[in-house]
């Protein structure tokens, strides 16, 4: 917090003489704001519920620069937990985007992670949200007609030097290909594929043990049918992978893969006309999917579809099969409101247990120009 207290002024004043140096530069301040409630009622043997209700407020300052499409943010990401006294975690904000062509960003500093990576379950646990939202690093996001994709590296823990430590990062990348068919058409099929991998370790530090790399992939295919202009069916089958390459495997399988056929449909209602009392934007979204997995795990998936404990270091089964079924319905309002519910089941076949899981959130993003190009 002290050191915080001086960074943020001086950050500021470089920001204000970077923008006395141009004419197509502002000023803006935002602030995205988020309240949550989430109930994760898990009983199986993989990993253990909880309970969170809170908020997050990202008050930042922005320079824009439209002449180099450059965004500069500074800021603080405050986060409280009912039942903690004070601010349960105070981070410091700071990134910078950079735009050299439309379809091409890079972001250095704080990244645009969490779920906006969109990664699967499995290979990025959804929770992370909760409790591990905020990633730092470096980032590059495409997006083109036929391609996008979010590849970053996410800076977890720094080694000191000739400490007995380990330095901690995660490496990973999403791609989505279109291969036929766009979003206006009636039929679109997509490739989508992605890695991650999580490395502990370090040259620089005392310990010579636990050096550690996993990897996971996934791949499939996606094919899409508009039914109507505001329902979506989609059908998924793509195939996961995982792989110990660390010198000294610890963990109880060195290798494994999963099968995830999943359906789902999206329905969308965009908002009535300025003279009715609803002006919402609705979107409701349901899934079903079938995972079938051997000796899969993964260093940031959810828990609920390995084949580990995540508490219990001596339980282990080979296989799972598992339903599960997700719904989620959104409402945004004109004046920037958005909220989510959202709720997912798990039905362990073997076990014959199930588990759930259900979050409410509201978000709003007020933004304010502090100078006249700001405002354009």
């Amino acid at each position: 917090m002290p050191r915080l207290r001086y960074f943020l002024p001086l950050l500021l004043l470089t920001l204000a003489t970077a923008s006395a140096s141009s004419q197509n530069s502002g000023f803006y301040l935002e602030c995205p704001t988020t309240t949550f409630f989430r109930d994760a009622e898990f009983f199986m043997p993989f990993t253990k519920g909880y309970t969170a209700s809170g908020f997050r407020l990202q008050p930042t300052v922005n320079y824009l620069s439209t002449d180099s499409n450059v965004t500069i943010s500074a800021g603080v990401l405050l986060t409280g937990i009912a039942g903690v006294d004070g601010l349960w975690k105070v981070q410091p904000v700071v990134t910078i985007d950079y735009r050299p062509a439309r379809w091409v960003e890079l972001t250095m500093g704080t990244l645009h992670g969490s779920l906006e990576h969109k990664m699967p379950a499995p290979l990025y646990n959804p929770e992370r949200w909760i409790y591990s939202y905020q990633e730092n690093g470096l980032q590059i996001r495409t997006a083109t007609k036929h391609w996008e994709s979010d590849t970053w590296v996410d800076w977890e823990h720094f080694l000191e030097p000739w400490t007995p430590d380990q330095e901690r990062f995660t490496l990973a990348s999403r791609h989505l290909l279109t291969l036929l068919g766009d979003a206006d058409g009636k039929c679109m099929l997509q490739l989508p594929a992605a890695f991650s991998g999580s490395h502990r370790g370090g040259q620089f530090t005392t310990l010579d043990t636990c050096i550690e790399t996993l990897m996971n992939e996934y791949a499939g295919l996606s094919l899409s049918y508009n039914a109507c202009k505001t329902t979506t069916l989609t059908a998924e089958a793509p195939i996961f992978l995982y792989q110990n390459l660390s010198p000294t495997p610890h963990t109880h399988y060195l290798n494994g893969y999963a099968l995830y056929p999943s359906l789902v449909m999206n329905i969308s209602l965009p908002a009535r006309a300025a003279g009715d009392k609803s002006r919402a934007t609705k979107e409701l979204t349901l899934r079903l999917g079938f995972w079938q997995a051997h000796h899969y795990q993964s260093a940031r998936g959810s828990y609920l579809y390995q084949c580990v404990s995540w508490h219990d270091p001596l339980f282990q089964t080979p296989e799972r099969h598992m339903l599960t079924a997700d719904i989620a319905a959104t409402a945004k309002q004109r004046g920037g409101l958005g909220i989510t519910l959202n709720a997912s089941i798990y039905h362990d076949l073997d076990l014959k247990k199930t588990d759930m899981v259900i979050g409410l959130a509201m978000q709003i993003a007020p933004r304010v120009a502090l100078s006249n190009t700001a405002k354009q």
